[in-house]
């Protein structure tokens, strides 16, 4: 008989203080759907859910009473217990300076080691970046496995990646680079709701930190350029006035 979500979770969650792998994949025997309704303006608190039922939680860090870890979210069970951490950071290169055709950002996404004497032990598990493409107002996203996380996968198909295809999150798909399997995928619900389907047998946790690493880069996106023209404005404002004084 195939173990349900809520058996699966409850298994990883009594994993800890044991000697267990920490990036070892969660995986259910057929598809699971999550609904995931975000409240960017309200904090970033967003609430996760399966078949009606609050499974996880996505949190700022201000809000994780006990944990140090300097990220930009976590992903929690519903105890409170955090398994997920975002972190949020910029990609330059050296000599190039910074602009928004050229911009490069990315999160790296860490499991929480459940078997660690620390609470605040994390195991980065991939990286995901966002690259502003200037021929299209789409960003496009990589996804790139890193550390032991690697090493759930077929030697021969190493390195992992992961292909994004569509645009955010109206029909957005996760699909294998080497065979173009589709592993996941996400689609808007509402305004400020949307849905991920994790195929059978995929990681959940995986793809449900991916997911939610690309929601809250896409809404800082748009963010981020308001702040820039505005800057960029009263730095031209400010010049006409020097110089008409």
């Amino acid at each position: 008989m195939s173990a349900t979500l809520t058996e699966v979770l409850s298994k990883l969650a009594s994993n800890q203080n044991q000697s267990t792998n920490p990036t070892s994949k969660v995986t259910l025997d057929e598809a699971t759907d999550f609904l995931i309704r975000n409240d960017w303006f309200g904090g970033g608190t967003a609430e996760i859910t399966s078949n009606k039922e609050a499974v996880f939680k996505m949190v700022r860090p201000q809000e994780t009473v006990s944990s140090s870890v300097d990220c930009h979210l976590t992903i929690n069970n519903m105890s409170g217990q955090p398994l997920l951490a975002l972190n949020q950071h910029d990609f330059t290169k050296p000599g190039v300076q910074s602009s928004r055709m050229n911009e490069k950002r990315g999160m790296t996404l860490s499991r929480f080691d459940l078997s660690s004497s620390s609470p605040d032990t994390i195991v980065p598990i991939c990286m995901i970046t966002r690259n502003y493409c200037k021929l299209t107002i789409h960003n496009r996203y990589e996804v790139e496995l890193v550390g032991p996380t690697a090493l759930n996968y077929d030697p021969a198909n190493r390195p992992f990646s992961i292909d994004c295809k569509g645009h955010w999150p109206k029909s957005f798909t996760f699909n294998a680079t080497h065979s173009g399997e589709q592993l996941a995928n996400v689609k808007k619900t509402m305004a400020n709701k949307w849905q991920l389907h994790v195929s059978a047998g995929e990681d959940i946790l995986l793809f449900l930190g991916i997911a939610c690493a690309i929601d809250f880069m896409s809404h800082e996106s748009p963010q981020r350029t308001t702040t820039n023209v505005a800057i960029v404005a009263a730095d031209w404002a400010g010049g006409m006035l020097r110089g008409a004084g």
